[in-house]
């Protein structure tokens, strides 16, 4: 088909021309607190079908729903770490061997989730993401977990100094941070399977891959154990194992978020990236 220059000419102005409508722009210099507070104004209310019909069940659940269910009293943020604790133990029983973490700490995660659940007993929740699990990749600093980069030598020779500047950020909104998840080794591969702590399996079909380098994030969200998890994308690692587990993959624009506690494995394309089982849990998370 051939196109004239002036088609294509008109084309571009037209384009050119075009405004987006109902855009947004948060304020900038806003702590992580008020930019996860401008983002949830311009979000319509959360349907009343979602929670509230029946016993919560944790799983496959939005940031939102998680919020709503804990001031509602429906449950609480312990209770909901409890049952993701037992869920993480079934996962890695001998006969799923699932792999998704390469390290929890209960007694770390019950802890964060008892002081989360006394904030919403009080009436005086930090934000929407109070209470609400997530798991990094083990490419990002996170305390009280050594930073392995799915391998069993380089924490030894780059000792954890804090958590990473994201990990803080969602620390500062009451987020529960309930460990590392697995990954291909240094992230150098495209399946998941590492070597190490054994290969992250496809929660759809445990026979599968879920994907890499961030397999055990994307497997995490696709199991509906946490609505949002981190990884780090640089030749498509969040992006690949978001599309075989069926979950939102986003990979930012180059410094739009901070890389401060992230392994510099591949910092020239490697990007702090989002995974969760919605665009709007991405947006929140993004926000913060």
């Amino acid at each position: 088909m051939f196109i004239a220059y002036n088609d294509v000419l008109f084309l571009l102005l037209a384009i050119a021309d075009l405004k987006e409508q109902e855009v947004t722009f948060i304020k900038p210099n806003l702590s992580p607190l008020e930019q996860v507070g401008e983002v949830l104004d311009c979000l319509p209310p959360v349907p009343e079908f979602t929670v509230g019909k029946q016993a919560f069940d944790f799983r496959h659940r939005t940031i939102r729903d998680y919020s709503r269910a804990y001031s509602s009293g429906e449950t609480t943020p312990l209770k909901v770490a409890e049952k993701f604790v037992h869920a993480v133990r079934e996962s890695c029983s001998p006969h799923l061997q699932m792999a998704f973490f390469i390290d929890y700490n209960v007694e770390d995660i019950l802890r964060q989730a008892t002081v989360s659940t006394l904030r919403y007993k009080e009436g005086k929740p930090i934000s929407v993401l109070d209470g609400v699990l997530i798991a990094v990749k083990d490419e990002i600093d996170c305390m009280p977990y050594p930073t392995t980069g799915g391998t069993k030598w380089l924490h030894k020779c780059r000792p954890c100094p804090g958590d990473a500047c994201c990990v803080k950020q969602l620390r500062s909104c009451g987020a529960i941070l309930v460990g590392k998840t697995n990954m291909h080794e240094l992230g150098v591969g495209t399946t998941g399977i590492n070597p190490n702590y054994g290969a992250a399996r496809n929660p759809y079909d445990r026979n599968r891959v879920c994907g890499g380098s961030s397999s055990g994030s994307a497997a995490v969200v696709g199991a509906g154990l946490c609505p949002v998890t981190l990884g780090v994308d640089g030749g498509g690692s969040v992006r690949m194992p978001a599309a075989l587990c069926g979950v939102v993959g986003f990979k930012p624009t180059f410094g739009r978020l901070s890389h401060s506690g992230v392994l510099p494995l591949n910092w020239t394309v490697g990007m702090l990236g989002v995974l969760s089982g919605t665009v709007e849990d991405a947006l929140i998370i993004t926000s913060c």
